[in-house]
């Protein structure tokens, strides 16, 4: 694979930095040529997972030139104290849109709350404008009772005729994972019918799952805290159980707690993901470098000899990414640099501050750092990378 790299800003100010930095194409906005359209919102280092509004930006090609982010209104509840967030444009060929599904997310007392109710969102994208239209929330239908449940960070896959095969995953503390077949008319999305629901015990479960097809079976790949899992279906609703992902020589993935996502090169399927055992200890979770490789559909594992890097590590995580289908059989792969640091290297920071310095100075690290140090010391400034991969 031929991949090429490009940076699209920073918005890093040691306060708040860009995160879910995700590019979909809308193949016609401009006069009959393609716009390339980047979602994204700014997180608060202080916090964990406290997002700000969506912004959008947009380029006549991949590598630029790039409008400034533009924050989009029709987002947020303020009077809820509710927002989207994990949102992911994606282009509908059925409706010729460009549509943005994510899930809403709601605060207490400036956190996260875990048990408020959290829906799936989506907007469209108003090319006329380059603006996305006021978000939407998913109704679910009486007899699907999914509960607190959301499409974030979820890729799904279009049908032959234009039904949307949609992961969310619900539940509260301990989390489930289902594929919903979806209609979209172009402004309305609506729920069609349910499929199987699958978790394990490890952890908080199966979570933020993504969706692939070969053209003859479709593949789900799930987060657990331990380690990602692959489900296969020949439908799209009714999966296997999930098993946890290998190698070909049979070695674990070693991608715990975090994200996977897919990238399609006609009938192969490549898998993009983080992993331990790259010298990467002092990213938190391991969330960088980004990788790919392919995946063996026969065997249901991976290739190892096929990694390689999508975007490289400096210290920051690269977790919360994105992949999108190109044009002309090439793809993209996005992710921002997320400024903060949990793992070992802020571990071994904050230890030698607690005995070698006074508490006053541990108390102010604690209070303004966020682990934002370790992530410039190996080169991190929040850049926003966008790969573009070609066969």
């Amino acid at each position: 694979m031929e991949i090429e790299r490009t940076v699209l800003g920073s918005g890093y100010d040691r306060q708040t930095c860009w995160v879910h930095a995700r590019v979909g194409i809308h193949p016609s906005a401009d006069a009959g040529r393609p716009r390339f359209v980047t979602t994204l919102q700014k997180l608060t280092l202080s916090g964990s997972d406290v997002f700000g509004p969506i912004h959008s930006m947009s380029a006549p090609a991949w590598d630029g030139p790039w409008s400034a982010p533009v924050e989009q209104v029709g987002f947020t509840w303020p009077d809820e104290d509710r927002a989207v967030c994990d949102f992911w444009p994606t282009w509908h060929e059925g409706s010729q849109t460009l549509l943005g599904i994510g899930h809403t997310v709601a605060y207490e007392n400036g956190h996260v709350s875990g048990t408020r109710m959290r829906w799936t969102a989506y907007s469209r994208y108003l090319p006329e404008s380059d603006s996305w239209a006021a978000a939407q929330v998913l109704e679910l239908p009486a007899e699907l009772d999914l509960g607190r449940s959301g499409a974030g960070c979820s890729q799904w896959v279009e049908l032959p005729d234009g039904d949307i095969l949609l992961p969310v995953y619900f539940g509260t503390g301990h989390l489930s994972s289902t594929v919903l077949r979806c209609r979209f008319d172009g402004e309305v999305l609506s729920v069609v019918e349910g499929g199987s629901q699958h978790t394990i015990a490890a952890g908080r479960g199966l979570y933020e799952p993504s969706l692939a097809t070969d053209g003859e079976r479709f593949f789900l790949t799930l987060r657990n805290d331990e380690g990602g899992h692959l489900a296969v279906s020949e439908d799209g609703l009714h999966f296997a159980e999930p098993t946890p992902w290998t190698f070909d020589d049979g070695g674990p993935l070693g991608s715990c707690n975090t994200q996977q996502h897919w990238l399609r090169f006609g009938s192969q399927l490549w898998l993009t993901y983080t992993r331990e055992g790259l010298d990467n200890d002092h990213v938190s979770r391991n969330r960088a470098p980004l990788l790919m490789a392919r995946l063996d559909v026969q065997n249901l594992c991976l290739d190892r000899e096929s990694e390689q890097i999508v975007i490289p590590e400096r210290g920051a995580g690269l977790g919360n990414f994105g992949t999108s289908a190109g044009l002309e059989g090439e793809s993209y792969v996005m992710a921002s640099e997320w400024m903060q640091n949990s793992g070992p290297a802020r571990d071994a920071a904050r230890a030698k501050l607690r005995d070698h310095a006074p508490a006053a100075a541990l108390a102010s690290w604690e209070a303004t750092d966020h682990g934002c140090a370790i992530c410039e010391q190996f080169g991190s400034d929040n850049s926003i990378w966008l790969a573009r991969v070609q066969p």
